[in-house]
C-alpha cells in the first residue's frame, strides 16, 4: 500500500508540474506583465474605442478602407490611394491595440490624443466628402479618455 501511495503522489506532481497546475509563487517575468498591460489597454479599446476609429478611422487607417464609388476614377483613385498608403504608414489600425505605427505605443497613443486635440483628424478634405465621420464630442471624450487610462496603465511598474 505505500508503494502505491507513492507513485500516486509521484504521478500526480509529474502531472501538476507538466501541465503547471501547481501553484507559482515565483514573480512573473517583466515581459508576461508588459503583455498582460498590452492586454487590457486593447479589451478597453475593443470596447469602447474600435467602434469609433471603424466609423472614421479606419478607411485611411487600416485594411478595411470602404472606398468610395468614384475611388475607380483614373485621377481620383490615384489620390484616394496615396492618401491610404500615407495613412497606413503613420499608423495601422486593422490588427487592434498596439497599432503599428512609426513610434512607440506611447508615441503613438500621444500622436492620437494629439490629433484630436488639433482637430487635425479625420482631415479636412475627408470630411468634405464623408462628414458622417466627423468625432463628435462624446467620441473625443472617449478616445482622450482612452490614452489617458492606456497610458497610465502601460506605466504601471
Amino acid at each position: 500500500m505505500e508503494k502505491q501511495s507513492f507513485y500516486s503522489a509521484l504521478i500526480a506532481f509529474i502531472f501538476f508540474t507538466e501541465y503547471g497546475l501547481t501553484q507559482n509563487t515565483e514573480p512573473r517575468p517583466a515581459h508576461d506583465k508588459v503583455f498582460e498591460r498590452i492586454e487590457i489597454v486593447n479589451e478597453r479599446y475593443l470596447k469602447n474605442v474600435k467602434p469609433i476609429f471603424v466609423k472614421s478611422c479606419f478607411d485611411c487607417h487600416s485594411n478595411q478602407t470602404r472606398y468610395p464609388w468614384y475611388h475607380s476614377l483614373p485621377l481620383i483613385k490615384q489620390l484616394l490611394d496615396e492618401d491610404t498608403a500615407t495613412g497606413k504608414k503613420h499608423l495601422e489600425m486593422s490588427d487592434d491595440f498596439p497599432f503599428e505605427g512609426h513610434g512607440s505605443t506611447e508615441e503613438d497613443l500621444k500622436a492620437i490624443d494629439g490629433s484630436i486635440v488639433k482637430g487635425s483628424m479625420p482631415p479636412f478634405k475627408y470630411l468634405i466628402m464623408h462628414p458622417s465621420s466627423r468625432l463628435t464630442i462624446e467620441e473625443e471624450k472617449t478616445i482622450r479618455e482612452w490614452v489617458r487610462e492606456s497610458l497610465k496603465t502601460l506605466k504601471e511598474q
